[in-house]
């Protein structure tokens, strides 16, 4: 494992933990919200947060990725499809992320569940097939 594989997952925990404090944290700032203006239009949002990369975009990046190369830690994707949706539910963050994930990141909850879909397929298909091999 290199560096960046081996403290993901403190990073990961450390948002999650601060997102739990109120409005304005840590994980606020470290995810790109921390010069947004909520009250806002979301395109103004959007484009705030989009103007510096943060940890919110190598989280999406992340994930994005997974759709087409399985990563073997489980864990840690599901502890980042936590963090998104966490923003999501987060009446700070929520309405902006929402306008984000489908506007700027292709429906990326839409991409997300067909794959996870398309996956579970696969395995229902191969356990079919090992079923009718096994007597």
């Amino acid at each position: 494992l290199d560096a960046a594989e081996k403290i993901r997952p403190a990073v990961i925990q450390l948002l999650l933990e601060a997102l739990k404090q109120p409005s304005g944290n840590l994980a606020h700032f470290l995810l790109g919200f921390g010069n947004v203006d909520t009250h806002s239009s979301w395109r103004d949002c959007v484009k705030r947060i989009n103007r510096q990369r943060s940890c919110l975009h190598a989280v999406l990046d992340i994930l994005d990725s997974q759709l087409v190369a399985q990563s073997e830690d489980l864990g840690l994707l599901e502890q980042m499809y936590e963090l998104i949706y966490r923003l999501c539910d987060s009446s700070a963050t929520g309405y902006t992320m929402g306008f984000l994930l489908r506007e700027d990141r292709d429906n990326f909850w839409r991409r997300h569940f067909e794959h996870c879909h398309r996956q579970l397929q696969v395995s229902v298909n191969f356990l079919l097939v090992l079923r009718l091999h096994i007597p």
